[in-house]
């Protein structure tokens, strides 16, 4: 083998357009760094003259653009990355479940079994079940009763400058 797998190479036609929108993206920000650059070190350049701020204020303005530029081209590149990947992900994966069906047509079947059953004994034995048992004792709490069967009004032979326990 080379230095890449010759499948890979195959399965990479997703993102090849991907690809492109990024090396086209990573242009424009490089472009728009240098932008950035080469304002701030005209007005930094300026803040030493002893240029005023409002002489500065059309600089400081584009400045303030190419910033916002540089922004949006940084989110592009990764919406575009991330969907790139995601396309490639859900072919591999629709080719995955192609090849398994193909060899195995009840495979589908056993795996969504497995799941269930998974699934569920991961429900039934975390934390879930003892919060659906410990409701009516919530319940209890909430109207209380302290577990002798007696329900007690709060405030009976409560002294008013006591605190409600």
């Amino acid at each position: 083998m080379g230095p890449l797998d010759p499948r890979l190479l195959r399965r990479a036609g997703g993102a090849r357009f991907a690809l492109s929108v990024d090396i086209a993206l990573g242009l424009l920000s490089t472009v728009s760094l240098l932008t950035q650059a080469v304002l701030f070190a005209g007005i930094v350049a300026g803040a030493f003259d002893g240029t005023t701020l409002a002489a500065q204020a059309r600089a400081l303005a584009l400045l303030a653009a190419v910033v916002a530029v540089r922004s949006l081209l940084a989110g592009a590149f990764e919406a575009t990355g991330r969907r790139a990947a995601a396309r490639v992900m859900s072919e591999l994966r629709m080719a995955l479940v192609e090849r398994r069906l193909r060899n195995d047509p009840l495979a589908a079947v056993r795996s969504r079994v497995d799941a269930l059953v998974s699934w569920g004994w991961d429900y039934f034995s975390g934390n879930r079940a003892p919060a659906i048992i410990d409701v009516p004792d919530a319940a209890r709490i909430g109207w209380g009763d302290d577990g002798d069967g007696d329900v007690k009004d709060s405030s009976e032979g409560a002294d008013p400058g006591e605190p409600r326990a």
